[in-house]
């Protein structure tokens, strides 16, 4: 420790303050206020020292001697420590401001003498090191002894310099270490900062508390690429190896700095990985997210600032190929991204669409980042981009699962703790600008997801004046969309919970509804019933728990005037009024009647007063309509008979009763067209004012139907067979609607009688069918009343001048960029849509017939089992069965609303939009799945049997029966309903999973469902069961449909090698088949192409570059067979001249993803094989090219080569000009390979622009860039 005394002369010699006196230097010990003097400028002042030592060893050992004796005070050491003033001799006073100047202090001065500084700075460090091993907070005495040695001119011994400072590092309290680190890089010079970063990399593994100084140290030093290079890979390791959010800012920062180009891509996924771990937390805390909120801000900083790391950040996401590699932090990566590279924006949003449209972005991940890793302001700071991408995202309308996830983000975004009103309104500005969409699909998705923020009201009801502009765009919509529309202002202004605040609003909407059913227009009404039974609905709404005791059906409210003062009288005057302005019209009834229905349906809670009143007014003239008790008199020579009775005599009362349809047809009466709806909605509320009972509607299960007797259909002459064919129709859909009334009917009669009706109704549409062969220009009445327009229109293929009309621009733009997606297949068949004959009127009745759609309660009839042709026992148990026509007609129709519902799909008003597909899917776990594998083992066993009679010949007559094509047409249905029901989008959100384990154990005894508990190993076991089951695919379409099912399950679960192989090894099986049509001919057209291109997109998915270069070597052999167009592969015997095309773009695809992929992570040895193997894979590509030389082959190989050919430009040469030197020879062998095949491009570039090709003529500017880029290097 220093000593303390007054007495300077205890310490201080005459002799060394007169020689500081001879130098131009004049001590004040005394008062502490006033610092010491320099005479003259204090460079003079060093010069002067410098000659006065002059190397004399005994001057400079006094001098230091006098020096160390000063320094033993702490006041005077302090003092020298201290800036000195400038007084010059001929100045009066040195209190005047205007003669004073600030110097260095005496030690600076005393170190830039040579001679010195060794021992002065010995001085200062040893003081230094008993200075800083004092755990004391206060470190301004450490400050002042630093002060000294920052930035000198030269120093004598660095290294010693270094090294004890480091060692004073090592020993010194933390306050004392911050500071020295502080100092370092303006004490250390350049020659000595690769030792200095040494040593303060060993501190990074010691003590964190000193991450961020030694970090903001390391910074600060001008380190060489190289040793920068080593500490990145240090600090990247230690961040692998954990870190805490406080200290991973700083590191963050330090790893970005001049971050390698090379290494760009690696740095960053390693950093992604630890931005994973590091910023998952459900701590809302304040500090923890101001941690978040800098990383990112550091993130920002650094895209915004480096070309490198923006671009770097897009090819480390675009390099990622599975969902299981993805990480929800990725989301708010691209959320940044998307924020900060304002140019790029489109990029980002086409990178999201396609990684969500192949499964490599998830629901459940979004969730995952909304809740664990997305803090407050920058939900804030990303909010516009997220909305952005979403919107983008809807554009998407065709494709069902960016829907679903767009739909998703939305929810997740309105509901969030985060979002705020103005974010509301910000979410709801951009989706109201989407609504003006020319895409019916992207306007009915956006009504979609604005009508699900229903589920949070309170936050919609802010914005309802906002919303009431969705009314000015109602012209363009569609009547579905239009009811969307009204249930969204009507649920908020109407609802139970509506406050009066937006009465106003309430009554503008009653205006606008009066207007509509006014109108002189027809599809105005339409508008008009549709808004009219919404409001009415959300007026007499009541809430859950309101307990009302429920009236008698047969009371006394007769008439609306019954009804007492309030919602329900308000109601049932709006309907009034809809009958009012709609009597007369049998259409405009019809919609009415079903609107009421699907009001029914759907679980509402609904005042039971207004029931009431409902029930009197529906029911009252239905029997006087369509019932009758003697049959109609003949009409037209046609003789009209009771028809599909099932009652037995002691069923009926008092006379026989039937459902007269012959009569009102005959008579051109249009009321018929209101049976099915009618009769819908009147068992509806018996239904609902019953509780389920409908006993007093058993007999209409039963009745007879008056009908023309149709014995021989040449009969009738073409007016005759129109009326027959109008009758059918209408019965066909009474029969539709008496089944789906009782089919949830338990008692064994009833199931009977069920049974039965179904049987009549496949003979009726049978029977329709055969009619309308006779007269297929027919159209038949409207079951649904859609403004006049079918809701189930087949699409009409473009016609060959339409083809030719196309922009050929948008072939010259997807020609620019080597596409992720393979759309050669799609290509290749568009030339051969130009060149068919034009369609004949003559269209199958079975595509264009829209019955009404039975209730989803129709699957209950699957549980019946299948009953054999050789079985006549069963026929006289009382226990019902199926025949396997029965089963394919119920097949048919689940596969129907399955497709419907979990594609999405536009049905117009059918009651099929109010059925929610999440319940639907629920319900498959108990009254669907287990049937069809109930079914699926009885028709596995016949087709087994059938390939046995046949020997395995697929095209043997007996394949080709009527029970052979039923058995074949059910076992490709249950794949199908597999498909449909594991493809649901609604899997890829975490809250379903539980949904997706109970429906694969519902396949499984319960033995087996009770040990299987993983949703992972349900998955895998019944992959495996479904690989079972290619042998029995007999069809194509069989083949995808279980191809799909698997693949949809896969991407369910982790990835698994095993299971993929298995997944591929099946797809191989199912290309060594001949596929057969139904009329025994091999399958061929459009959808077989399509078909073998999936399947080829599997067999290759995960073979690696060797695999494909064996598949080409053997192809080239067996490709010049393919002569006549049924000519096969004999490796893929599913691959004909045909279809060749398919095949070889299957190929060019695979190897340029598989080199890309692989390419990433290979030594230089493993790189020299890949591009040996790719030169060999190109040149026999091109070898077939020639021996197949169409121009969809040829324009395959040019495009595919192209980005071979860049890929091998930026990532093969740079390796194989270090391999050249090691290995010449395998070098020189690839170089002549890849030249073989780049000179047959190019002639093939130039006979192109001789012969003026356009489809090829739009890749020679990229072949050319890329071939003279190939030359240069």
């Amino acid at each position: 420790m220093l000593k303390n005394s007054q007495n300077p002369q205890h310490y201080l010699t005459s002799t060394f303050k007169y020689e500081l006196q001879e130098l131009g230097i004049q001590l004040n010990l005394e008062d502490a206020n006033v610092p010491h003097i320099l005479y003259k400028e204090q460079a003079l002042v060093v010069r002067d020292l410098e000659k006065h030592f002059n190397n004399d060893n005994d001057r400079i050992k006094g001098f230091l001697n006098g020096l160390k004796e000063m320094c033993k005070n702490e006041k005077y050491f302090h003092k020298a420590l201290l800036l000195t003033n400038l007084k010059k001799e001929n100045e009066e006073s040195f209190s005047g401001r205007c003669g004073q100047i600030e110097q260095e202090s005496l030690f600076r001065i005393f170190l830039r003498v040579n001679c010195l500084q060794k021992e002065v700075m010995n001085l200062l460090l040893n003081e230094m090191t008993i200075v800083s091993s004092e755990s004391e907070e206060d470190t301004s005495w450490l400050h002042l002894l630093l002060s000294p040695l920052r930035y000198l001119s030269f120093l004598k011994d660095p290294d010693i310099l270094t090294a004890k400072l480091t060692d004073i590092l090592e020993v010194a309290s933390y306050p004392a270490q911050l500071e020295i680190l502080d100092s370092i890089p303006e004490i250390i010079p350049d020659n000595q900062y690769h030792e200095t970063a040494k040593q303060l990399c060993k501190l990074l593994d010691e003590d964190d508390a000193l991450i961020g100084a030694v970090i903001d140290c390391l910074n600060s030093l001008d380190l060489d690429a190289d040793i920068r290079l080593e500490i990145h890979e240090r600090i990247l390791s230690r961040i692998a190896s954990g870190t805490t959010l406080k200290i991973f800012p700083i590191l963050l920062a330090f790893l970005l700095t001049d971050c390698n180009p090379q290494n760009c891509v690696q740095t960053l996924m390693k950093i992604r990985n630890t931005m994973e771990t590091v910023m998952l937390s459900t701590d809302r805390s304040n500090e923890k997210d101001s941690c978040k909120i800098l990383i990112f801000n550091k993130l920002q900083s650094f895209t915004l600032s480096t070309k490198t790391i923006s671009e770097s950040w897009l090819n480390m996401i675009s390099n990622i190929k599975s969902h299981s590699d993805h990480k929800a932090i990725d989301y708010l990566i691209l959320f940044m991204l998307h924020s900060t590279m304002i140019p790029k924006k489109k990029i980002i949003e086409s990178m999201f669409r396609k990684r969500v449209h192949s499964g490599f972005f998830k629901i459940s991940q979004m969730e995952r980042m909304f809740d664990k890793y997305l803090p407050h302001q920058l939900l804030k700071d990303y909010f516009e981009s997220i909305v952005e991408i979403g919107c983008s995202l809807l554009r998407s309308s065709n494709d069902q699962t960016i829907t679903e996830f767009a739909t998703s983000l939305f929810q997740i975004l309105f509901s969030h703790e985060y979002t705020e009103i103005v974010n509301h309104r910000e979410m709801l500005n951009s989706l109201m600008v989407l609504t003006g969409s020319n895409d019916k699909k992207t306007v009915s998705n956006v009504l979609k997801i604005i009508s699900s923020f229903l589920d949070d009201s309170e936050k919609l009801r802010q914005h309802t004046s906002y919303l009431m502009r969705l009314l000015e765009k109602l012209d363009s919509l569609d009547l579905k969309d239009v009811k969307v529309v009204f249930e969204i202002l009507c649920s908020l202004t109407c609802g139970p919970d509506a406050p009066d605040s937006l009465s106003g609003l309430k009554d503008e909407i009653h205006m606008i509804i009066r207007k509509q059913l006014y109108s002189s227009k027809k599809s105005i009404k339409h508008r008009g019933i549709i808004s009219a039974v919404v409001m009415a609905r959300n007026i007499v709404q009541i809430p859950k728990d309101t307990d009302f005791a429920t009236p008698s059906p047969k009371g006394t409210i007769k008439s609306i005037m019954d009804l007492p003062r309030g919602p329900a009288k308000e109601a049932g005057a709006l309907l009034e009024l809809a009958i009012t302005c709609t009597s007369g019209c049998s259409e405009l009834m019809g919609l009415y009647y079903d609107q009421l229905a699907s009001m029914l349906v759907a679980n509402h809670h609904i005042d039971k007063l207004f029931m009431s009143w409902l029930y009197e007014t529906v029911t009252a003239n239905f029997q006087d309509k369509y019932i009758v008790s003697v049959l109609p008199q003949n009409e037209d020579h046609m003789h009209i008979t009771a028809q599909y009775l099932l009652n037995s005599p002691t069923e009926m009362e008092t006379i026989e009763m039937g459902v007269n349809i012959a009569g009102p047809v005959l008579k051109k009466n249009p009321s018929i067209l209101l049976l099915a709806p009618h009769f819908r909605l009147v068992r509806l509320l018996h239904y609902r004012l019953q509780d389920g009972d409908l006993s007093s509607l058993d007999a209409l299960l039963g009745c007879m139907v008056a009908l023309p007797e149709l014995n021989d259909i040449d009969d009738f002459d073409s007016d005759q067979m129109k009326e027959v064919a109008d009758c059918l129709f209408h019965c066909a859909n009474w029969f539709r609607e008496v089944i789906s009334g009782f089919v949830t009917k338990n008692k064994r009669y009833l199931r009977s009688k069920v049974i039965r009706r179904l049987e009549d109704l496949v003979d009726v549409e049978m029977k329709l069918q055969r009619c309308l062969e006779k007269v297929p220009d027919h159209k038949l009445p409207s079951s649904y009343f859609n403004d006049g327009t079918e809701h189930n229109k087949q699409p009409i293929p473009p016609s060959k001048n339409e083809s030719k009309i196309r922009n050929p621009k948008k072939k010259l733009k997807t020609a620019e960029t080597i596409n992720e997606l393979d759309d050669t297949a799609t290509m290749t068949i568009r030339p051969s849509q130009g060149k068919r004959k034009k369609s004949s009127k003559v269209i199958s009745a079975e595509n264009v017939i829209q019955f009404r759609d039975l209730d989803t309660d129709i699957v209950l009839l699957l549980k019946y089992p299948l009953r054999t042709s050789d079985d006549c026992t069963q026929i006289t148990t009382q226990s019902a069965t199926l025949k396997i026509e029965h089963l394919n007609f119920l097949l048919k129709d689940l596969v129907s609303k399955l497709f419907v519902c979990t594609q999405n799909k536009d049905v117009g008003l059918s009651h099929l939009n109010e059925v929610i597909p999440l319940h639907l899917i629920k319900d498959a776990s108990v009254h669907i799945l287990p049937h069809l594998d109930m079914h699926i083992k009885a028709i596995v066993i016949k087709i087994n049997k059938l390939l046995e009679d046949s020997d395995g010949i697929l095209d043997a007559p007996e394949m080709f029966t009527t029970e052979a094509l039923n058995e074949k047409t059910c076992f490709g249905l249950i794949l199908e309903a597999f498909h449909l029901i594991f493809g649901w989008t609604g899997f890829h959100n975490s809250t379903n999973l539980e949904v997706l384990k109970l429906l694969l154990k519902s396949m499984k005894s319960t033995d087996q469902s009770q040990t299987l508990n993983s949703a992972n190993k349900l998955i895998t076991e019944f992959i495996s069961r479904l690989s079972g089951y290619s042998s029995q695919c007999l069809e194509l379409s069989q083949g995808v449909h279980l191809m799909k099912t698997m693949q949809s399950l896969y991407s369910l679960t982790t990835p698994d090698n095993d299971v993929q192989k298995k997944i591929v090894s099946i797809s191989g099986k199912l290309l060594s088949k001949h596929w057969y049509n139904s009329k025994g001919v091999l399958d061929s057209g459009r959808s077989s192409i399509l078909n073998i291109d999936i399947l080829i997109k599997v067999y290759l998915s995960s073979a690696s570059s060797k695999t494909i270069a064996g598949l080409i070597g053997t192809l080239q052999d067996q490709v010049k067979s393919l002569n006549a167009k049924d000519d096969s592969l004999m490796m893929l015997p599913s691959i004909n001249k045909q279809n060749f095309h398919v095949f070889y773009n299957g190929l060019c695809s695979a190897l340029l993803n598989r080199i890309k992929t692989e390419v990433q992570s290979l030594s230089n040895a493993q790189h020299l094989e890949l591009w040996s193997t790719t030169s060999l894979s190109m040149h026999g590509l091109m070898t077939i090219a020639k021996a197949q030389e169409t121009k969809t082959n040829l324009t395959c190989f040019l495009k595919k080569s192209i980005g071979i050919l860049k890929v091998f430009l930026s990532h093969g040469i740079p390796i194989l000009e270090m391999m050249l030197r090691s290995k010449p020879d395998e070098v020189v062998s690839i170089f002549k390979s890849m030249q073989s095949s780049t000179r047959f491009l190019h002639h093939l570039c130039c006979y192109t622009k001789f012969t003026k090709d356009a489809s090829l003529m739009a890749y020679v500017p990229q072949f050319r860039l890329t071939l003279e880029t190939l030359v240069y290097r």
